[in-house]
């Protein structure tokens, strides 16, 4: 959900609120002036009264007018009703219209040339629904306008304001640490952006720099391990063509060197496990898996017939990955390897591909417990050190991977998200 869309989820409701309340304490002023105005309105028509019944010449004991209902009444009537005026609500029926009408009323007693007159003076009122739904009728369409100017405040203006931070954040998207993009710092008058993009502008360039170092370790190393081991190798080669060595030092000459070659297979795979963790596989392409599964499968058949593995394999066609092309050949050559070479003659190896998973399972004498050292790399009894180069490539590309444990059997279970 976008800041802007949450904020004005936000915000309505409370302007609704605001404005409801608003609008209650509206329709009670309004009711109150309206009353007010209404009582205003009978004191002057009894005035008025005042001053025509101070004129009055007729006999009639009822005197009929517009606006007032005015009755003659006798002294001693007249002396027990009270004096005060009294304000009231009143509801009379329209003949003509056939409906009742709400009026505000006003009774007094006056008497003047020896007459008493009891007088009720009336003004109509104004209906408190229809004020009530012209005040809610005022609320909505104020809710709506406002939510309309909200949203364009929100599209428009605070695009703009926030325009930096879109930048910043663009311009961190594309950094790289390959120095292929840099982070590029994005200009903005508002404070806070400013502070943002000088602390990341700095974040930046220190793992820039921290990058480049251990590039460099990574370089120097490889170079300095792989030369003496070269030389190491190449002066070992030449000793075992020395006739004149003993069948004993002959075997210790091959021990030294393939524990050398595995010293050198080793440096290897933890130089390619800190290539992929710096980041240097980042260029995607879209691969038949399928197609490079039964490539490898079939490149290695030969090996597999010679150390009497039989082969059953269940691959889905068109089974496509995105995933960098070096590392799905590293992964397989990896897998098929481990399934190989920690095999026994005569023992199987079963390979399952479906657009969900791949499932490589081979026969082993050498059960054992999964063991975990650490969160980046997993050791199995049968499998080597090569299972960490398949955890390393499938946590970079967000893979499901595990290694199940069976009846003199390992099963490793890669989990895809198949493009």
């Amino acid at each position: 959900m976008r800041l802007v869309v949450k904020e004005l989820i936000f915000n309505l409701p409370a302007i609704i609120v605001v404005v409801a309340l608003g609008g209650g304490i509206f329709y009670q002023s309004i009711e109150s002036v309206l009353e007010t105005n209404e009582d205003e309105v009978l004191k002057i028509r009894k005035q008025y009264i005042i001053d025509l019944l101070d004129n009055y010449k007729g006999e009639s004991p009822f005197i009929e007018h517009a606006f007032a209902d005015i009755y003659e009444i006798e002294e001693e009537e007249a002396l027990h009703l009270p004096v005060t005026d009294v304000f009231s609500d009143t509801v009379i029926n329209n003949p003509k219209l056939n409906e009742s009408i709400l009026y505000r009323q006003l009774r007094f007693q006056y008497s003047t040339n020896g007459r008493n007159y009891m007088v009720w003076a009336r003004t109509a009122e104004v209906d408190n629904d229809q004020v009530l739904q012209s005040v809610i009728t005022t609320i909505v369409i104020t809710c709506l306008l406002m939510a309309v100017v909200i949203l364009f405040l929100n599209f428009y203006f605070f695009r703009k304001i926030w325009m930096p931070f879109h930048r910043i954040l663009a311009n961190l998207t594309r950094f790289n640490l390959d120095g292929s993009s840099e982070y590029v710092s994005a200009p903005s008058s508002v404070k806070e952006f400013q502070m943002l993009d000088a602390t990341l502008r700095e974040i930046t360039s220190r793992l820039q720099s921290e990058y480049d170092e251990l590039k460099d370790f990574t370089s120097y190393l490889t170079h300095e391990l792989q030369t003496p081991l070269a030389v190491v190798n190449g002066r070992i080669d030449l000793l075992i063509q020395d006739k004149s060595l003993s069948e004993d030092q002959l075997r210790s000459l091959v021990a030294i060197r393939n524990t050398i070659q595995g010293i050198s297979e080793f440096e290897k795979t933890l130089i390619f496990l800190k290539r992929i963790e710096l980041g240097q596989f980042n260029q995607m392409g879209h691969i038949d898996f399928s197609a490079t599964l039964t490539s490898k499968l079939e490149q290695t058949e030969e090996l597999i017939k010679l150390k009497k593995i039989s082969l059953k394999a269940d691959i889905v066609p068109n089974v496509m990955l995105d995933i960098h092309p070096q590392l799905i050949d590293t992964l397989l050559n990896n897998i098929i390897s481990n399934s190989i070479r920690h095999n026994i003659k005569n023992g199987f190896i079963e390979v399952k591909l479906t657009p969900r998973e791949l499932k490589v399972t081979n026969s082993t004498r050498e059960v054992g417990e999964l063991s975990h050292e650490g969160a980046d790399f997993i050791s199995v009894r049968g499998l080597g050190v090569g299972a960490s180069i398949i955890k390393a490539i499938c946590n970079r590309h967000q893979l499901n991977f595990k290694v199940v444990q069976e009846d003199n059997a390992y099963s490793l279970v890669i989990g895809l998200h198949p493009g």
